[in-house]
């Protein structure tokens, strides 16, 4: 697979899309464009993403199944709020579908926001 970035203002991707844009990419972006989409496993609505966040250089964690789905979560809400310097993912921890497992300041990513 071709890197996302470095060549010559082009992701790879079709339409290119510039390097600047992927260096302002947050992760709470990344969760909340993703949240919705289809997984049967709810662990995957993060993990599933670790490629993707490996390849814009974030620092995550290597996938690991044997983590509850509220230390999953847990882990990446933190991360995105350390990486992004924002608190802007919180805004959508309220939810009348919130696993009961979550800490309260986590969103439930498989829940719909």
């Amino acid at each position: 697979m071709p890197p996302l970035s470095g060549r010559e203002g082009h992701l790879g991707f079709s339409g290119g899309i510039p390097d600047s844009a992927v260096r302002n990419l947050s992760i709470g972006f990344i969760l909340l464009k993703c949240h919705d989409k289809a997984a049967t496993d709810p662990k995957d609505k993060v993990l599933a993403l670790h490629g993707l966040l490996k390849e814009l250089d974030i620092d995550v964690s290597r996938p690991d199944y044997a983590k509850s789905v509220a230390d999953i979560y847990t882990e990446i809400t933190a991360t995105a709020i350390e990486f992004d310097k924002s608190f802007f993912l919180l805004n959508f921890v309220p939810s009348d579908k919130r696993r009961e497992d979550l800490p309260s300041w986590v969103p439930g990513f498989s829940d719909p926001f």
